[in-house]
């Protein structure tokens, strides 16, 4: 899982050819101290901005793959196993602030899956072999389903088809189904097929191999509430930044109370969670409302 304890934005200045100051800023990340994560973002702003300067890039945002998302640590859930036998205390599942302001469950080993209900509906296959074997062709065929066979159908019998006892969730946006009953890897390229043989979303699946983990957002998307994304974006640089944060939160917490993330329709198989999973299962549940007929968001 990858995810940092502490966040800082720094700031570096140059000035380019043709004599002109230029800014930028940049993110810094560390699981030591505050001070490390700021010296990080300093030095990371000072080179963006030197190339900048001699004209061999341009500023711009980017996501990269292969680094921590900058998003707070809001709760942290330990594993119980590594608890048991006495070892450091190491986070199964941590809650994190997304960029846009809600919450979202990273999870090491508790799989979720989103699926897109605009999309075919997933394919049910005989293995998770077989979905692997998928992902290497180069032209995939269009898969004709049978008129009666719904999404939630097709989700069952993916499930069935590979053992699975499943949580099967509506969205505003589709699907979500959570697997129970056996761990999964979010680097490994069998959960990968398994994610890509549900249909999940391909952007959803490629974050979860470069984070490390599965993602499941618990809390609803500002836009659908009628609310504007917060005004300032995390690491907060002063503490006017945090409370103007602090007043949109307010705002978006009370919202919230209107709406829920996913509503739960059905449980497919008769497997008794893994252990740890129970607590994570209900957790999200009580966070998303998927109990209460709440409009979704």
């Amino acid at each position: 899982m990858k995810l940092a304890r502490f966040w800082a934005r720094q700031t570096a200045d140059a000035t380019n050819r043709e004599g002109k100051r230029i800014r930028a800023a940049a993110r810094g990340w560390s699981n030591d101290s505050l001070e490390a994560a700021a010296a990080m973002a300093l030095q990371t702003a000072q080179r963006v901005v030197a190339l900048v300067a001699e004209g061999r890039t341009k500023l711009q945002r980017y996501q990269y793959g292969d680094r921590p998302i900058p998003e707070p640590v809001i709760r942290q859930f330990p594993d119980p196993v590594i608890q048991q036998m006495g070892g450091v205390s190491i986070a199964r599942a941590v809650v994190t602030r997304n960029v846009y302001g809600a919450l979202v469950l990273n999870t090491n080993d508790l799989m979720f899956i989103d699926i897109d209900s605009d999309d075919a509906p997933p394919k049910p296959a005989t293995s998770i072999a077989a979905g692997l074997m998928s992902l290497f062709r180069k032209k995939q065929q269009p898969v004709v389903h049978p008129a009666s066979t719904s999404i939630e159908d097709s989700i069952a019998q993916v499930g069935e088809a590979n053992g699975l006892s499943l949580r099967l969730y509506k969205t505003a946006g589709g699907y979500r189904a959570i697997v129970t009953n056996l761990t999964q890897t979010a680097t490994d390229e069998t959960s990968l097929a398994l994610l890509h043989e549900f249909g999940s979303d391909p952007l959803y699946v490629h974050l979860c191999k470069q984070q490390e983990s599965f993602r499941a957002r618990l809390t609803p998307k500002p836009w659908r509430m009628k609310m504007w994304e917060p005004p300032v974006t995390y690491p907060f640089q002063t503490q006017q930044e945090q409370q103007r944060f602090d007043r949109w939160n307010a705002d978006y917490v009370a919202a919230s109370a209107r709406f829920a993330t996913c509503r739960f329709i059905k449980a497919v198989g008769d497997s008794e969670p893994a252990p740890g999973f129970q607590e994570l299962i209900d957790f999200h549940d009580e966070q998303t409302k998927a109990q209460i007929s709440l409009p979704l968001a």
